[in-house]
């Protein structure tokens, strides 16, 4: 998320963060956190989930 507001930072400008975005974001970290509490393994592929995150930051 760093890239996609790294300009607007810069310039000291405020930047807003749709629910979308903080949605997605709340899954993955859901899904990772399941995941720890089953003992690391993923039922998704992590290539899946940092595209889908990628996406989110165009």
């Amino acid at each position: 998320m760093t890239m996609t507001y790294r300009k607007f930072i810069d310039m000291k400008a405020s930047c807003f963060i749709p629910g979308k975005v903080l949605d997605e974001f709340f899954r993955i970290i859901d899904i990772l956190k399941k995941s720890h509490d089953r003992g690391g393994t993923l039922t998704i592929d992590i290539h899946e989930l940092l595209k889908d995150l990628r996406d989110l930051s165009r």
